[in-house]
């Protein structure tokens, strides 16, 4: 989003070098602010700043630029601007690339030594590498250092006492565990530091025994009261704020959590002229006296426990912090180091010459970040013909290819020692060498031999075909984290005020606390209420869904439970002052789990809560995934030769071979109540020795098999890992396993579970055991055979060292392959539940979709009959929905599990007398619409007639909106339960327009609560007694082409999902022609027609007025 201001964003129009002679150039930039394009500014770039990575198309803050007369006989480089320009130069203002990309300090001074190390770390993130034990050591100190802070005792007692709770919290304990460590170990190893954090507390604490004693001076190099020199001054710490502080920097793009902010008092004895008197009084934070001066700043502090080096790296975090806390807290000069193992501090002025130079590094890596994908340039010819097409058509008709990496430092021994070298070396063999000969890929011969021959060394065990995977995939995740970058939405938290933001739907704000947080039992998170401030009570239209019979009813409500949401204050400066998990919501308030204590800010301080859509995370757990793969293990080496190189499954002959003797009673009873498809399911996973896929049609109890599957596993005495892609899914397994008593452990934040399995939560089993040392955290993790988790759970220090002997993998269809592929390699076999005729992974870009990203690992291994068994026999739907999917899909393969299914209808006891309140027949498509004994319907709107419209970038049709709102209130009218009756559509702004239909109608909303209105693809894996399925468009009247033709109906796979939700009746409305030119939906409607399923609605049948339903 584009602006002006603060936090101005400018796109980047054209472009121009002006060479200057002697290496010497400037760069003019064309800039706009909006959004319809069109050049609005000039911005000369010069100095060093002519050399940024600024292209045609990018995104750029300027701050601090100074607006200048245009030189003699010198043009404008838009034709808008007039007399002046912009100008940034070494000695005044920034250029900040992508500042919506905000990266963290760690990120920016990992460059400093490699800018490639820096981009694939940040890329690569999600890998599951494990922590080191200085890492955890140092994550101790911290944590002992601010509780020390927090109650202001630095002495040795209470630095043991801070351990000593330290070392018991459950997060820590896991560490230990990981990393197969003692707590008595790592105290003796703290303990060496207390010393050294208890001397610097009484040098340089107020209060302290030796407060500003000279023998504590520091010399700080910073100009006091008009003196260039660097002198000794005393320096004391007056307060220490809040520790590990969150600060997010819009206007620098940058981000970080401070160690701790301090407020310090710097005092030294000056001359005592009147010129520095006068420069003494117009220094902000000084108080001065005669022949004295005294600055009070509030500064960064940074706490290291390494070696005190005072390295580049660590002097620029320091500086970086500096950058990030200026909107808070004002400009505060400069930082300090603590290094806690020597209690030395040490300031660290932040010079323009240092800041310049670490934005000009941040400015380098956001833009390889944020452009990972190469294009190749468009010919001539391209433009030509390309007229008023979309950039995305364009871009279709290109191969694209992974942008080039920075180059590497090639240094023998810190590449030896790198972090990410496996990654390095997997991109130069996968990426680089593939494209070599291309004049923008790095060309190798110019590197050393020995770092060209590492590389080799480290991906000997890959084979062409591993690299050629890698290479698919890694492209396909950069198209991804484009589209998901434009989409996200955390920009708006800086570029829009509050009220704009509530009012697009994407916040709720002008909230205040109610009542004081309350900690969770292990001190991690703070429980917080919020209230919407002033008398009027309630939400109204404040986008908070409420939480009713556990599904949101409004979906225009933009929170709602499970979500994951920033909270911010009012002014810029407070943006993501903390992160919380949405735990209820109800018509008063919203109950939230925090990670930080808000009752500092105060009861008049005003909150809003904004949903981090860029959470998910799934590109960068894509790759992550992606590089374990390749990873030269036996475990990776295994799951290579099946998934890339398609190794068939093999399997045993005989069930006697696995089954143990002292569970075949327990398995045989077990068995009894399953069906012969879920029976032959189990026998094929027990026989199975790499994997097995069972294909689950709807409602044939794919939830239930696998509750049953797990229930005979652990009978076996196997252990089990348990998995999907959502907590609910998870969730909807484990609620049917509790009755059976088979004992399991679910990872993952008590917030995101159902209530109904929290006593299985790792928090509450630690709670209820007593677990207080690593051991017997061992014992709870190891002594659970079966573990459920979400995919994205990975990173869990339980997978550090368990293997499983089965993963199953529910809605594994629904899951991108790489993101399926983390938690197999934790296991000897798996078991992947879905169907990939039903709603495949989502991805958001076209290309990559195109490109085949929406494959599943389900899918891709489906070519191996063998391993495949399927579940054809269903308990949803009546046999007349049935037929609907046999036709579009299943050709005739999904059956009724029994007569009762198969006759079921549903049942409406108030029809008779809801029809006599209509006038009888006086609406006989309505009569036709509400019989139970017309099971399926299409009910055609061609001649009522219902015309689509496009409302805010989306799709919708009101007529269409008010014929299914009369037709649910008269089913309820009629006698159906609110909350047996479910409407879908393919288009979410269709949802507002629905609810908007219902509310204009004379119903009271208590009435309605519990009536679900949602997309596909929040219906898929469940199912209602009366489904309401509206299409929206009806483009066929204006002369539609197919070409124009909207991409979501054209998906077999989610109109199959919406066929199946329906159990007893399934109600479709829609424009007749227009869906005929569906592929999909055309065949669904000549199967109609010869059923006499098809009802042509009369005009204007939207406008029949139903009774009040009080």
């Amino acid at each position: 989003m584009l602006c002006e201001g603060a936090y101005n964003r400018y796109r980047v129009v054209a472009l121009r070098d002006l060479p200057l002679g002697a290496w010497r150039s400037e760069r003019h930039l064309s800039l706009t602010a909006n959004p319809s394009g069109g050049a609005s500014l000039t911005c000369v770039l010069k100095d060093d700043w002519a050399l940024a990575p600024v292209s045609v198309g990018d995104v750029l803050h300027l701050d601090g630029a100074v607006e200048v007369p245009l030189r003699g006989g010198e043009e404008a480089t838009c034709a808008s601007v007039t007399a002046a320009v912009l100008e940034v130069t070494n000695d005044a203002g920034f250029v900040v690339v992508n500042p919506d990309l905000l990266l963290s300090g760690t990120t920016v001074t990992n460059g400093i030594r490699c800018p490639r190390r820096a981009v694939l770390s940040e890329r690569f993130k999600g890998g599951g590498e494990w922590g080191t034990r200085q890492m955890l050591l140092g994550t101790l100190l911290h944590e002992v250092f601010q509780r020390a802070a927090l109650q202001r005792d630095f002495s040795d007692a209470a630095l043991r006492s801070a351990a000593s709770a330290t070392l018991a919290q459950l997060q820590h304990l896991a560490e230990m565990y990981k990393l197969g460590v003692s707590q008595a170990e790592l105290l003796g190893e703290m303990e060496e530091y207390f010393s050294a954090i208890g001397r610097w507390a009484s040098r340089y604490l107020e209060g302290g025994p030796e407060p500003n004693s000279a023998s504590h001076g520091l010399r700080m190099p910073i100009k006091m009261a008009g003196e260039g020199d660097a002198s000794a001054c005393t320096v004391s710490v007056c307060h220490l704020g809040d520790v590990e502080e969150s600060v997010w920097s819009p206007r620098f793009g940058l981000k970080g959590k401070v160690d701790a902010m301090a407020t310090v008092r710097i005092h030294r004895r000056a001359r005592c002229d009147g010129k520095n008197r006068a420069a003494a009084g117009a220094l902000p934070g000084k108080v001065h006296g005669w022949g004295n001066e005294e600055i009070v700043r509030t500064v960064p502090l940074e706490l290291k426990t390494g070696k005190e080096s005072q390295s580049i790296e660590h002097k620029a975090q320091v500086v970086l912090y500096t950058l990030l806390t200026q909107e808070r807290w004002g400009d505060p000069g400069l930082g300090f180091l603590l290094y806690l193992k020597s209690g030395g501090m040490h300031p660290v002025p932040a010079s323009r010459l240092d800041m310049r130079e670490l934005i000009k590094l941040r400015n380098q890596l956001a833009h390889s970040l944020a452009n990972g994908v190469w294009w190749p340039p468009r010919t001539a010819a391209d433009g030509a013909g390309a007229g008023g097409r979309r950039k995305e058509e364009e871009e279709d008709r290109q191969e694209p290819r992974p942008a080039p990496l920075p180059e590497p430092i090639a240094e023998i021994f810190t590449c030896r020692n790198c972090s990410q070298l496996g990654n390095c070396a997997v991109y130069h063999r996968a990426v680089e060498e593939e494209a070599r000969g291309s004049s923008d890929v790095p060309a190798s011969s110019s590197w050393p031999v020995e770092f060209v021959s590492l590389l080799a060394e480290r991906t000997q065990h890959l084979s062409p075909a591993h690299l050629r995977y890698f290479s698919r995939w890694y492209l396909l995740c950069l198209l991804e984290a484009q589209t998901e970058q434009c989409k996200g939405g955390r920009h708006n938290l800086w570029v829009l005020p509050p009220h704009e933001r509530q009012a697009k739907g994407l916040c709720v704000c002008d909230l205040t606390l109610l009542g004081p947080a309350v900690a969770t039992p292990d001190g991690r998170f703070f429980i917080q209420r919020f209230r919407r401030r002033g008398p009027q009570g309630g939400w109204g239209a404040a986008g908070l869904t409420p939480d009713l019979e556990g599904q949101g009813s409004a979906p225009q409500g933009c929170v709602a439970v499970g979500d994951r949401v920033i909270v911010s204050g009012k002014d810029p400066a407070t943006i993501a002052i903390a992160t919380a998990t949405v735990l209820s919501v109800t018509n008063e308030e919203v109950q939230c789990q925090v990670d930080r204590d808000l009752g500092r800010f105060g009861a008049a301080f005003l909150f809003s809560l904004d949903v981090d859509e860029s959470f998910s995370g799934s590109v960068d757990t894509h790759l992550g995934n992606l590089s374990r793969l390749l990873s030269n293990t036996p475990a990776s080496a295994k799951l290579r030769e099946l998934v890339i190189d398609l190794k068939r499954p093999e399997f045993l002959e005989r069930l006697s071979d696995v089954l143990p003797v002292d569970a075949k009673d327990t398995v045989a009873q077990i068995l009894k109540g399953l069906n012969r498809p879920q029976r032959q399911a189990m026998k094929r996973v027990l026989l199975s020795r790499d994997y097995t896929l069972i294909v689950g049609m709807p409602g044939t109890g794919k939830t239930t098999t696998i509750c049953t599957l797990v229930r005979i596993l652990h009978a076996c005495g196997h252990s089990v890992l348990l998995t999907s892609y959502t907590h609910s899914a998870v969730d909807n397994i484990l609620l049917k396993l509790v009755p059976h008593r088979v004992p399991f452990l679910r990872l993952g934040r008590p917030a995101k579970v159902h209530a109904g399995v929290h006593a299985f939560t790792e928090e509450e089993l630690c709670r209820q055991h007593d677990v207080r040392t690593p051991e017997q955290l061992q014992q709870l993790y190891e002594g659970q055979r079966v573990v459920a988790t979400t995919c994205m759970g990975l990173r869990h220090p339980i997978f550090s060292r368990r293997v499983f002997d089965f993963c199953i993998v529910d809605e594994a269809s629904q899951i991108g392959q790489p993101v399926c592929l983390g938690l197999l390699l934790h296991a000897s076999r798996f078991v992947l539940v879905g169907d990939h005729h039903q709603l495949p992974p989502l991805v958001l870009n076209s290309r990559a979709r195109a490109m085949g990203m929406d494959e599943s690992l389900f899918k891709r291994l489906e070519c191996h009959a063998e391993a495949v068994v399927y579940l054809n026999l269903q308990y949803r739907m009546n046999s007349e929905i049935m037929s609907l999917s046999n036709v579009l899909t299943y050709g005739g393969l999904l059956a009724c599990g029994s007569e009762r299914v198969s006759t079921c209808r549903l049942s409406l006891p108030g029809l008779p007398a809801f029809l006599d309140g209509m006038g009888g027949g006086n609406h006989p498509w309505l009569t036709q619409a509400l019989d139970p004994d017309r099971p399926v319907l299409f009910l055609n709107t061609e001649k009522v007639p219902a015309e689509e419209m496009v409302d805010q970038g989306g799709v919708k049709n009101p007529t269409e909106a008010q014929l299914i709102a009369i037709i649910a209130v008269s089913l309820i009218k009629a006698g159906c339960r609110t909350k047996d009756v479910g409407i879908i559509s393919p288009y979410r702004q269709q949802l507002g327009a629905v609810s908007a239909a219902l509310a204009a109608l004379p119903c009271p909303a208590a009435a309605l609560a519990g009536l679900e209105i949602n997309t596909v693809d929040k219906y898929q894996g469940r199912d209602k007694p009366v489904i309401i399925v509206g299409f929206v468009r009806t483009c066929a009247t204006a002369g539609i082409v197919r070409r124009q033709l909207g991409e979501l109906l054209k998906d077999r796979r989610r109109l199959n999902v919406a066929v199946t939700r329906a159990k007893h009746k399934l109600l479709l409305l829609g424009c007749l022609p227009t869906l005929k030119l569906y592929t999909p939906l055309a065949a669904l409607i000549d199967h109609m027609a010869t059923q006499g399923m098809i009802l042509d609605l009369p005009p204007g049948a939207h406008e029949m007025k139903i009774p009040d339903l009080g």
